[in-house]
């Protein structure tokens, strides 16, 4: 980043992307290791599921309950995913602050497998889940001439807002943070609407 005055002069060369492509690049490992299990969690269930409609049992309720069993795998998936990347990478970002933006980011690769895999065959469910869990952190926040409509109807481009946030606050006595925000277009201090959204 730029160094605020009155050393902007001397300021090193700008790394604009590096906190940005970091939190594509989490986005694209959380979505790698949830779309599979999340295709897998009610994609093979499909056939109990249309049975105990069939007899009359009411499928909200069932298909609920079931989301309800995959809560402590989602808890799990995401605090083993912190852990490993807590030990393995240098990061700004508090153990909470990543399994905040993990797990939300969890919560919604699982909720798009899910209804991928009610949709699609299973073989081919876990294919587009996969190839749409890469695609989405990279079309969702980082690359900068897509529209902002496509952005922020991505899970990614809140949890990208959210990283970056958590990583750029403790330097902004240092640094302008606000023209690197202005770069991605992300607002910064806005962190709970980030991980809601």
């Amino acid at each position: 980043g730029i160094l605020v005055a009155p050393y902007t002069l001397i300021s090193p060369a700008n790394q604009v992307t590096l906190v940005p492509m970091s939190a594509m690049f989490v986005g694209m490992a959380v979505g790698l290791s949830a779309a599979p299990t999340g295709v897998a969690s009610f994609g093979s269930e499909l056939v109990v599921y249309w049975r105990e409609a069939s007899v009359g049992h009411n499928t909200l309720a069932y298909f609920v309950g079931k989301s309800f069993s995959n809560f402590y795998r989602i808890l799990v998936g995401a605090l083993h995913f912190c852990g490993f990347y807590l030990v393995l990478a240098e990061t700004i970002l508090t153990p909470s602050q990543l399994y905040s933006i993990v797990l939300v980011t969890f919560f919604a690769v699982y909720g798009m497998s899910c209804v991928i895999s009610m949709i699609l065959p299973t073989d081919t469910a876990n294919l587009i889940a996969v190839v749409l869990a890469l695609l989405i952190p990279v079309f969702g926040g980082f690359v900068r001439n897509v529209g902002m409509g496509i952005k922020m109807a991505t899970y990614s481009w809140w949890a990208n807002e959210a990283f970056f946030t958590y990583s750029i606050k403790p330097y902004e006595h240092i640094y302008m943070v606000d023209k690197t925000a202005h770069v991605w277009y992300y607002t910064l201090n806005e962190q709970t609407k980030d991980l809601l959204c």
